[in-house]
């Protein structure tokens, strides 16, 4: 096999990973910074939900960062940093998904 097949086999193999799929099956609800509540029962029920998704993104970023300090192969250090850009992604889309609520009041015009 070429590096070329291994680099297509493990790029596949990464894309059957949902950020979903790959966290913890039991997501509760979690504490939201004050500055991202917007005052709407609905939309800070939203935010609860996704504070412990883009705590766990966090989490998992950091570990990351921990193990390729200690990786002793570049194949391993690559996967690793790998997996620190998946998981720094899905952080990054949690983030903007809280902004959604507040940016969507900000604009939104008066309700009738």
């Amino acid at each position: 096999m070429t590096r070329y097949h291994d680099i297509r086999a493990y790029w596949e193999s990464q894309a059957k990973v949902s950020p979903i799929a790959a966290m913890p099956a039991t997501i509760s609800p979690a504490a939201v910074a004050v500055e991202k509540l917007t005052g709407s029962d609905e939309w800070d029920r939203y935010l609860t939900w996704i504070q412990p998704l883009l705590d766990e993104a966090n989490a998992l970023c950091r570990q990351s960062q921990e193990d390729v300090m200690v990786a002793l192969t570049d194949e391993t250090m690559r996967k690793i940093l790998n997996t620190y850009w998946y998981y720094r992604g899905v952080a990054d889309a949690y983030q903007k998904a809280q902004a959604i609520p507040k940016e969507l009041m900000a604009h939104a015009g008066p309700q009738h």
